[in-house]
């Protein structure tokens, strides 16, 4: 007879949560298998659990639709009360086993919110992309089960969409490290450059073979001039996969790393863009108020 927690890891997942498999009675996961490998297929995840029917389920937060609240409410230095209204923590409720508290609401439509937590107060973790929590019936290290707050659970109740507060202090914390960047796992077809108005300098770094020594630069240079043009993640890898720039660059040099480094220079190219939009708007904003003062 298969496990509680197989059957559980099989409920969420036809659920539309991406799931994966923890060491038993621990947070951590198996090696080579982690929150980017959470996945819906049920063949999988049969496959993962045959093999270790006691292993803790994650639940890969982003990858789900879901930014969960982990309020650790029981230490010291919380100062989370007055962070949420009643009516915000009405939502999906995991009890972890620690004495924590996991609130699940809804990822905002089109937006891709990380693990960065600058502006929120002590005691206040977020998980979203590029994160897990733990999921009931799992085990906590101390022997105490993970459990669904009682009327609360998502086989009772629908998660909320993320409280606006929240949301505009995760805004915030991802302008200033930069929103995590996923790109798709294919083989992209061959952009027309003409698509975008570069330069004769951007155009030339992106079909001449890149001289070493100065392969880092001219990527995030081309990878910056892309993003103010309004590129995707997903056309900017495909430049990388069909021209010079990528094709005999680092990008390929890196074999099955090359996506996690393109991925990261896109990271670094928006945060940058958007600091220096911020930048633009501030100064913009304190001339109009000095026309107005006038």
């Amino acid at each position: 007879m298969k496990s509680r927690l197989y059957q559980s890891a099989i409920w969420y997942a036809k659920h539309e949560w991406k799931v994966f498999p923890l060491r038993p009675g621990t947070k951590e996961p198996f090696q080579g298998i982690g929150v980017y490998q959470g996945t819906l297929d049920l063949d999988v995840i049969n496959k993962w659990w045959s093999q270790w029917p006691q292993a803790n389920i994650g639940l890969s937060c982003g990858g789900s639709g879901v930014i969960a609240l982990d309020a650790d409410s029981y230490k010291d230095v919380y100062d989370g009360e007055k962070l949420l209204d009643p009516l915000d923590e009405e939502t999906v409720t995991n009890l972890t086993g620690g004495g924590g508290t996991h609130l699940l609401y809804q990822m905002p439509e089109g937006k891709t919110l990380g693990n960065a937590k600058s502006g929120l107060p002590s005691g206040i973790d977020i998980r979203g992309y590029g994160g897990y929590v733990v999921l009931p019936p799992s085990v906590h290290p101390n022997g105490t089960l993970y459990q669904w707050e009682s009327n609360y659970g998502p086989h009772e109740i629908a998660l909320l969409p993320l409280p606006e507060l929240l949301e505009i202090i995760l805004d915030k914390a991802q302008l200033s490290c930069g929103a995590p960047v996923f790109l798709p796992d294919i083989t992209t077809p061959k952009p027309t450059l003409s698509n975008w108005f570069l330069s004769r300098g951007i155009r030339d770094l992106i079909t001449e073979t890149p001289i070493k020594g100065g392969r880092s630069e001219a990527d995030q240079s081309v990878i910056t001039a892309l993003v103010r043009l309004a590129a995707s993640d997903t056309d900017i890898l495909s430049v990388f996969q069909h021209y010079p720039i990528g094709a005999e660059g680092k990008f390929a040099e890196k074999g099955g790393q090359g996506m996690r480094y393109l991925a990261h220079s896109i990271e670094k190219a928006r945060a940058f863009y958007a600091a220096a939009m911020e930048e633009s708007i501030q100064e913009r904003t304190a001339e109009f108020l000095q026309t107005v003062a006038i």
